[in-house]
């Protein structure tokens, strides 16, 4: 009717986005200053850039030296750690939690290790009993793109949760590179080979014996290579891919703590949980429950309503 006021009650006013803790798209993205106490968490794919300085990041009895332009990465399934010692240090340490949906960075097929292998240790390179880090090709570029994406997660520019996935996943494909360059090219085929063994045969009976026969190479051979190209003898990855499928099985099946051991390898739940504790400091059980609660309580405050404003 002409003149008459026509109100409209449905209209949506597009509002700016939370802050980036309250963002649905950067859930399990978060960028922070590295420095001394700083904690790499457990989870997901962790990422310590050195820019300038020194670094020293310590994993159970294990410690790793990031110099200037080296990089550590941690991938999902592998424990954290902390910067236990640091001196005139400038970086960064980039998070991608598993909620982020953005899938572990694939290499090229020809001849890397598998996804669970990548990443754990720096290769070919031990000072005073220490792994090193991870020197990259261009720290000017990593300086660039961590900056950048600081400047997305703080920021409110338009698209910020589509730029941000992008480099953080951009990112994520660089790291796995520079894991692969560290590896001298002789040993690549011999030690990529022997670990995709571990990753197809680890629910098995193997031993050191099975896989060099596998790989073509003797005992000897094979264990003076892995250990020279990763720093850590072939046992400790037969463990770890073990361990790794553990932890994976503990958190998403509902499996008795036995099954989850006999499901990787361990048929002695004993045995299990004895490397299990070994490893992680808590028997396969007391594990789930303190990462289920930590897990429940990450949920609970994604879920919240992002406050108005």
């Amino acid at each position: 009717m002409r003149g008459e006021t026509i109100e409209f009650r449905d209209a949506v006013v597009a509002q700016p986005c939370a802050p980036p803790q309250a963002c649905p798209a950067l859930d399990g993205v978060s960028l922070r200053r590295l420095r001394a106490g700083t904690v790499l968490p457990e989870g997901g794919h962790r990422l310590a850039f050195v820019v300038d300085g020194t670094a020293c990041v310590c994993r159970g009895r294990a410690a790793v030296r990031l110099g200037t332009g080296e990089l550590l990465h941690l991938q999902p399934g592998v424990a954290g750690g902390d910067v236990c010692r640091a001196e005139g240090l400038e970086g960064w340490l980039l998070v991608i939690g598993d909620a982020c949906g953005l899938g572990p960075a694939m290499c090229d097929p020809g001849g890397c290790a598998p996804a669970w292998a990548m990443g754990q240790h720096a290769r070919g390179r031990v000072s005073d009993g220490h792994l090193g880090g991870v020197a990259v090709e261009d720290p000017a570029w990593w300086r660039r793109e961590l900056e950048a994406l600081d400047g997305e997660l703080t920021g409110q520019r338009p698209g910020r949760e589509v730029a941000v996935r992008a480099r953080a996943e951009l990112l994520l494909v660089a790291a796995s590179r520079c894991a692969l360059g560290e590896r001298p090219v002789e040993a690549t085929d011999v030690v990529a080979e022997a670990l995709a063994v571990i990753d197809t045969r680890f629910r098995q009976p193997i031993g050191l014996r099975e896989i060099a026969e596998a790989v073509g190479r003797s005992p000897a051979h094979l264990t003076d290579r892995v250990r020279r190209e990763t720093g850590q003898p072939l046992g400790a990855w037969i463990r770890e891919r073990r361990l790794t499928e553990a932890r994976r099985l503990l958190l998403e099946t509902r499996l008795p703590v036995a099954e989850v051991g006999a499901h990787v390898g361990y048929p002695d739940p004993t045995h299990f949980a004895r490397v299990f504790r070994s490893a992680h400091g808590l028997a396969p059980g007391a594990w789930r429950a303190t990462h289920t609660e930590r897990s429940a309580g990450s949920t609970e405050a994604s879920a919240e309503p992002a406050p108005a404003g």
